[in-house]
């Protein structure tokens, strides 16, 4: 589907374009039958004009402009448009300054600051060189004080006119925002209820409880305020959301099998990191998000996956996830080993500093955990046979 700035645009171009060429016709069937006192010059330039606004709408309409470019000319033939009917003003409008005025309005619809102010400048100075030209006529049948007035006057409706039409750029700019805002909001919503509508076949699929989420979102929310993270709380609800909803990649005898995993499988297991560049649309909004999950198997010392990211290339968001899921999966049942307790997992995540995670995200962990934060008193061990040691093989 085109922009509507693209098709907006093109409206513009066609309206001028055909404007000039009725105006330009006009004029010409005018000066030959002598019905009208039309200067030659005029009938010329303004031909001219419509012959380039042509132009410019057919290569914008065969896309031979990108975006950009196609506004700025559009802004461009506007304002030239503008400038020779006011210059010549062949009809003899005394208030051709709401051309000018019209003229600010349309671009404070773009919604781009810097062509507003670009734009509104240009039109100020073609405005200016109207108003010196009309003074230049006056001049001889006016007196100094008149001519002072006049100035004023038209300084004083441009500058009328550049307000407004920055109050109407504002306030369609703002309302963008929120527009943008709301279906972002109503995005996220949709793509949430998709994530969570699979948490109840994970379940049944891992043998696992969907308690394991709130735990982490609480464990994770903590230590990301303990670490002054910006991450807002929709991200980290969806991220913990995919974290364990992504074990629906792996196969369902994975969750029975004891022992160690073969190396194919352990590919396997690795492709759970991409669930979330899979599942949400690469936009903006949603990059830390795919970040976060795609790398928080990585270790500070390069020996991780996917990519063997070292020290601060990696994420924090990364790391406060994969240490999460580590401590979460040391203090939950295995089918290997028992329930490991919490300051005995602690201190196994302690031996890894400098290898698996950096000193401030355990810190923060430990911190968390001190606060009793990291599981509430209402929550059971969360059950588990994947046969993967978190510490090993994450």
């Amino acid at each position: 589907m085109r922009s509507l700035y693209i098709l907006f645009t093109e409206r513009i171009m066609f309206v001028a374009a055909t404007l000039l060429t009725v105006f330009s016709v006009a004029l010409g069937a005018l000066r030959m039958m002598n019905a009208m006192d039309v200067m030659y010059s005029v009938v010329l330039v303004s031909l001219a004009a419509s012959v380039v606004m042509w132009v410019l709408y057919v290569l914008h309409r065969t896309h031979f402009f990108d975006l950009i470019d196609s506004i700025q000319f559009a802004a461009f033939s506007l304002l030239l448009f503008i400038s020779l009917v006011a210059f010549y003003n062949p009809f003899g409008v005394r208030e051709m300054w709401a051309l000018f005025v019209i003229y600010l309005l349309v671009i404070s619809f773009y919604q781009s600051q810097k062509m507003f102010l670009v734009w509104s400048g240009a039109c100020f100075i073609a405005y200016g060189i109207i108003v010196y030209r009309e003074l230049h006529l006056l001049a001889g049948d006016s007196t100094k004080e008149q001519l002072i007035i006049l100035v004023l006057y038209r300084a004083a409706l441009m500058i009328g006119g550049m307000l407004l039409a920055f109050l109407v750029f504002s306030y369609s700019k703002k309302l963008k925002m929120s527009v943008q805002e709301q279906q972002a909001k109503k995005e996220r919503k949709q793509l949430y209820r998709m994530v969570h509508a699979l948490v109840p076949v994970v379940e049944r699929k891992t043998q696992t409880s969907r308690n394991e989420i709130e735990t982490m979102h609480v464990l994770m929310k903590s230590m990301l305020r303990a670490l002054r993270s910006d991450v807002e709380e929709w991200e980290l609800r969806m991220i913990v959301m995919l974290h364990y909803v992504s074990r629906i990649k792996w196969p369902d005898y994975f969750f029975d099998k004891e022992g160690k995993l073969t190396d194919f499988e352990y590919q396997m297991v690795k492709e759970h990191c991409f669930f979330a560049k899979e599942f949400l649309p690469d936009e903006p909004a949603y990059r830390r998000i795919i970040d976060a999950l795609s790398f928080h198997h990585e270790r500070v010392d390069g020996t991780g996956y996917p990519h063997c990211l070292t020290g601060d290339k990696i994420p924090l968001l990364s790391q406060v996830l994969g240490i999460a899921e580590c401590y979460i999966a040391l203090v939950s049942p295995r089918s290997y080993r028992g329930m490991v307790e919490e300051q005995d997992a602690l201190s196994e995540i302690r031996l890894t500093q400098g290898t698996a995670f950096a000193e401030d995200v355990i810190e923060a962990l430990a911190g968390t955990i001190a606060m009793g934060s990291a599981r509430s008193s209402h929550e059971q061990p969360l059950p588990s046979k994947v046969g993967l040691h978190p510490l090993k093989s994450g």
